[in-house]
């Protein structure tokens, strides 16, 4: 017969066995769910924008997440003082994807001054890459679009 230390350490070894083991199972499982995650996830996206009759813009950074229930949420590096942004995203076949979102922006005194507006079409090109077009309104209090360019992008899913 047993004694009751022998007892408690196999009890105590099954324990960490089946815990390693249904570790490894959620490890793959995560790893299954991401390559079929299509856009659901954080992206660092590189922001290219196109000339336009005022000038060459340079490069800026955005970090957009696209959750499960189609909410897109974005903070950038670029722009007036303004919120983030927050709008909604589908699919739209295979893979690409549609998505608009806006944020509030604000002058050096706080005072809203507009929206931006920004509508983009997304072409996964990877389980961990995109690329994007879109075009970005600049919109007054009234709703009036007071300036417009469009841009090219390419991001890199952030790892979970």
């Amino acid at each position: 017969m047993l004694s009751p230390k022998t007892l408690a350490a196999a009890a105590a070894g099954v324990a960490l066995l089946t815990a390693g083991i249904s570790q490894a199972s959620a490890g793959a499982e995560e790893a299954d769910m991401d390559k079929k995650a299509g856009l659901t996830g954080t992206w660092v996206v590189t922001v290219d924008p196109r000339p336009t009759p005022a000038g060459d813009q340079p490069p800026f950074e955005s970090t957009l997440a696209y959750s499960d229930e189609h909410v897109v949420s974005e903070i950038t590096t670029r722009g007036a003082p303004s919120t983030a942004g927050l709008g909604g995203w589908r699919k739209v076949d295979g893979s690409t994807y549609t998505t608009s979102w806006h944020k509030y922006r604000f002058d050096a005194t706080g005072a809203f001054i507009g929206k931006t507006v920004i509508t983009e079409t997304i072409e996964l090109t990877g389980d961990t890459t995109y690329t994007a077009r879109a075009v970005t309104q600049i919109v007054s209090p009234t709703g009036a679009v007071v300036a417009q360019f469009e841009s090219d992008a390419t991001a890199v899913r952030m790892p979970r």
